[in-house]
């Protein structure tokens, strides 16, 4: 799975579906830190979920974290 930055934007990435040939827009900083991602999986699942209180990630924000924590000093 590719993540891209988007320069000036430290916080947002545009992910590589593993899948099909499209990337994600992911921003890490919506809904309090727990991330938002333009993929149907948290469209239909995530987003329910964080309506009713849980965290709740898809796998294109957890590649976003672990890109942006590795890029990390």
């Amino acid at each position: 799975m590719t993540v891209t930055p988007i320069e000036g934007e430290p916080f947002r990435f545009h992910v590589q579906s593993d899948s099909e040939d499209i990337h994600y827009l992911v921003d890490l900083e919506e809904h309090d830190g727990n991330g938002w991602c333009g993929c149907a999986q948290f469209q239909f699942r995530c987003t329910p979920a964080l309506a009713s209180g849980h965290k709740s990630r898809c796998k294109h924000i957890l590649a976003a974290m672990e890109h942006q924590k590795k890029k990390e000093p």
